[in-house]
């Protein structure tokens, strides 16, 4: 391929963005990470504007063989090109979450945060899970504020990795303090419209027929005791909320990888 792109530059035919994406391909599959980096700056000096499916190719390839610097610099190149995306930055964040780079993961969440991008298909739960795994709870309570204060609308069961991590320390007052909020976020909810089941708040397939909905979580027996202890102060009328389950509105997102976009 290499070889007849380059007859195709003798015999003076100009490949455009579609020929590079073809061979960018073939070069990914194979995570020759090197000739990708070397195809994506010849197509900048032949002044062919790459797509997002060009960078696609190359974030996740630079992701895959461990290199996250040069997958956010070429996420850096692709926001200078096409603009802030919220398809691009759904990818380097689940790409990073994915790869273990978790605070790069959480500034890049909050930086979508900031520009109010629908999130389907941010993969935040996981976020909420590993930082609290690494004991990293503030982050964690850090980024369900914002949540609330951008106007997000988001299933109460994301309080339950923090309740479950607090709780293990012995930490009783933040643990009622966590339930309360997540009761009277289910009270708040019960005011709004009823939403069918297969609108969902998280990613298509992560949450799609999982149970996930925080009622489900809270009666599930996985061992988790502070999940039960909360289940048995709730049913003894502890708190000002019911339990309902919630799901937002669904929302259509750019989820097609076609080179044509």
């Amino acid at each position: 391929m290499l070889g007849l792109m380059d007859e195709m530059k003798e015999r003076g035919v100009s490949p455009n963005v579609d020929t590079y994406n073809i061979v960018l391909n073939s070069v990914c599959e194979g995570e020759r990470t090197e000739e990708a980096a070397t195809l994506l700056d010849e197509m900048l000096q032949r002044g062919i504007t790459p797509n997002i499916y060009s960078f696609k190719l190359l974030i996740k390839t630079f992701c895959r063989t461990g290199e996250f610097r040069p997958a956010q610099e070429v996420f850096e190149i692709a926001v200078s090109i096409c603009g802030h995306k919220e398809v691009l930055y759904k990818l380097m964040f689940n790409e990073l979450l994915a790869g273990g780079e978790i605070l790069e993961a959480k500034q890049l969440f909050e930086a979508a945060l900031d520009r109010c991008f629908d999130l389907n298909g941010f993969h935040y739960k996981d976020l909420i899970d590993r930082l609290c795994v690494d004991e990293n709870l503030e982050s964690a309570n850090d980024i369900l504020n914002k949540m609330m204060q951008r106007g997000y609308r988001f299933d109460p069961a994301l309080f339950m990795p923090m309740i479950d991590y607090l709780g293990k320390r012995g930490n009783k007052h933040e643990v009622n303090e966590l339930t309360e909020r997540m009761l009277a976020m289910g009270s708040d909810t019960e005011m709004e419209n009823k939403f069918h089941r297969d609108d969902k708040l998280f990613n298509g397939n992560q949450y799609k027929d999982d149970g996930s909905d925080w009622r489900t979580i809270l009666h599930r027996d996985d061992g988790s005791a502070i999940a039960m202890k909360t289940l048995k102060r709730v049913q003894k009328g502890w708190g000002h909320g019911n339990l309902s389950y919630y799901q937002a509105r669904k929302n259509d997102f750019l989820d097609d990888w076609d080179a044509s976009i």
